[in-house]
């Protein structure tokens, strides 16, 4: 018997029984009109025990999650009351006939997928909170940490200084590689906590009105020494910001700022740093896929940083991965390891403040960090 045949020889009520999934036909109040086999065999109830029952019988809250799943138009998962009493979960399609009054509903068995997504997701949480534990921990006892190193770095200069006397040559070496150790150690454990303390929840946001330029003056002022020390250019430019008023988190803007400036000048040898911020013009945000009013002004509720330094730059391994702090890298560049942890740390106080960030570097050709923040607070 060929296909054309042997479908005008199927009765209608095998159509329905033939339906690859458990379906029921229940009327607005969540009556039951009918079922196919598949449902009676999911359910483990017969079609006669069914059909005149309440649909809520078999579907916990039954009624209210169709009504949603067609108000939707989305699927729904739905745990169900089987004759068994055995745990099972379906997925829900529901479609309204307006005509006859009538709902068709579909459901597909996903209890095991169901079950284990509910394990992956528990072990998600425990895993989850043994990192919030751990994060927590280190970053509570950082300072324990952190000033042991501060009393050796501190001690070998105080060495090389001559608290002690003067130092033979061999000392003079010896206590040299103390300290310039003790500082490496301590930047990069330093940078590390930084990110364990971002990764815990553990920032708080304050948001106030405040003088954008007199903050970023002061930075300046603050850094202008250490780059001389180094031997650094460091150029500054913030004469390009319209409204001076912004509405952010002053601890966390200084942060930011800090942490990247430090960046620079540790991995800066030769040449300089520059550090720009301005109101981005208005390609630059559709570039970025920021979504623009018609107010012809929207550029001035932004503000873009820019650090650009000229140091030895990142590889493609390098730049890939840059916020991803764990990733090991085969051919690194002689950078400090807190500089890896300080772009990831960096970003998600950036993501605090609704803003983004981005890195761009080639070999040989320094490292550029952008980071675009709203100036006005967003009301979620």
């Amino acid at each position: 018997m060929n296909i054309k045949a042997l479908l005008t020889n199927v009765k209608k009520d095998n159509l329905f029984n033939l339906y690859p999934d458990s379906t029921l036909i229940i009327q607005s109040d969540g009556q039951i009109l009918d079922v196919n086999i598949k449902a009676t065999n999911f359910f483990e109830y017969s079609r006669f025990g069914m059909v005149g029952e309440s649909v809520d019988k078999y579907i916990l809250d039954g009624l209210n999650k169709i009504s949603r799943s067609l108000k939707n138009q989305e699927t729904e998962i739905v745990a169900v009351v089987c004759a068994s009493k055995a745990e099972k979960y379906g997925e829900i399609t529901a479609y309204k006939d307006e005509e006859d009054e009538k709902i068709y509903l579909a459901i597909r068995d996903v209890t095991k997928k169901y079950a284990k997504q509910n394990a992956l997701s528990s072990e998600f949480k425990v895993a989850r909170n043994i990192i919030d534990e751990k994060n927590t921990y280190l970053v509570n006892a950082s300072n324990e940490i952190l000033s042991g190193l501060n009393s050796i770095e501190s001690f070998s200069k105080a060495l090389m200084g001559g608290v002690s006397g003067t130092l033979t040559a061999k000392q003079e070496k010896y206590v040299n590689i103390i300290n310039k150790n003790a500082k490496e150690l301590l930047y990069n454990l330093d940078k590390m906590f930084f990110l364990f303390k971002t990764e815990s929840n553990l920032i708080y946001k304050t948001y106030k009105t405040f003088d954008i330029v007199n903050m970023l003056n002061d930075i300046q002022k603050a850094w202008n020494d250490l780059f001389k020390e180094k031997n650094i250019r460091f150029v500054c430019d913030f004469s390009n910001i319209a409204y001076r008023n912004v509405c952010l988190d002053p601890v966390l803007m200084q942060n930011i700022i800090d942490v990247l400036l430090q960046s620079s000048l540790k991995n800066t040898e030769v040449g300089g740093v520059t550090f720009t911020v301005s109101n981005p013009p208005q390609e630059f945000l559709k570039e970025k896929g920021i979504e623009l009013s018609e107010d012809e002004n929207i550029f001035k509720k932004y503000l873009l940083f820019e650090i650009k330094d000229t140091s030895a730059g990142l590889n493609d391994e390098e730049i890939n991965s840059v916020f991803d702090p764990y990733k090991l890298i085969k051919n690194p560049q002689k950078r400090s390891m807190g500089t890896k942890f300080s772009y990831p740390a960096v970003k998600k106080l950036i993501e605090e403040l609704d803003g983004t960030m981005w890195v761009n570097s080639k070999i040989s050709n320094g490292v550029s960090v952008t980071f675009l923040l709203p100036a006005e607070r967003k009301i979620k």
